[in-house]
């Protein structure tokens, strides 16, 4: 699958029709403008620091080393409300990291993202899913345990992980009681993947 403008899936939350898609190195201003966007909370608990360079990270997401690892994009006529990020390389344990934007919140964006990305992820080849949040991330501690991660902590940062095939059959689960269209085929084997 190339990363293209076509939705993977679609979610209506609070009359709102949110489509989602995979992002490509075009995209890299839009999301540099989305975390520009965020308030100083909402950057610490996504990057678990007060990060501020977007467009090194940005750089840092779309290079051959994350080769297994993709971007995800959820939008609203084009304009981005959510973002998710996957880390795989080739010890293929993907790293998940979403983030939602503070006016599209408390309806469900976080849950569908991370569960789209896990199903991608697993369908790229991954063998487990993983997170790291900050222990006050209550959102993303619900979502690790509705995928059934198993948790550890260090220090303020929680780590939970899960392998592919539990991951996937929860995530698939949590689609289907959100009512997400899926536009996409999400039984591809992983050797269809890029």
């Amino acid at each position: 699958m190339t990363p293209d403008s076509s939705p993977l899936a679609v979610y209506v939350a609070k009359g709102t029709k949110y489509a989602f898609r995979l992002a490509d190195r075009e995209d890299s201003d839009a999301i540099v403008k989305f975390y520009s966007s965020m308030d100083p909370e909402t950057l610490f608990m996504r990057f678990l620091s007060a990060y501020r360079n977007f467009e090194g990270h940005v750089r840092w997401i779309f290079p051959p080393e994350n080769s297994l690892g993709f971007v995800l994009i959820g939008e609203i006529e084009g304009v981005m409300v959510a973002e998710g990020e996957s880390f795989m390389d080739g010890r293929r344990c993907a790293e998940l990291a979403p983030v939602v934007h503070p006016s599209h919140r408390k309806r469900g964006l976080g849950t569908v993202i991370t569960a789209l990305m896990v199903v991608e992820a697993v369908r790229r080849g991954a063998i487990c899913i993983e997170v790291f949040y900050h222990m006050e991330n209550t959102p993303m501690a619900r979502i690790a345990k509705s995928l059934g991660m198993k948790l550890s902590v260090v220090e303020e940062v929680m780590h939970g992980v899960v392998g592919a095939e539990e991951g996937a059959a929860r995530a698939m689960e949590i689609l289907r009681n959100r009512g997400v269209e899926l536009a996409v085929d999400v039984s591809e084997t992983a050797s269809s993947a890029p």
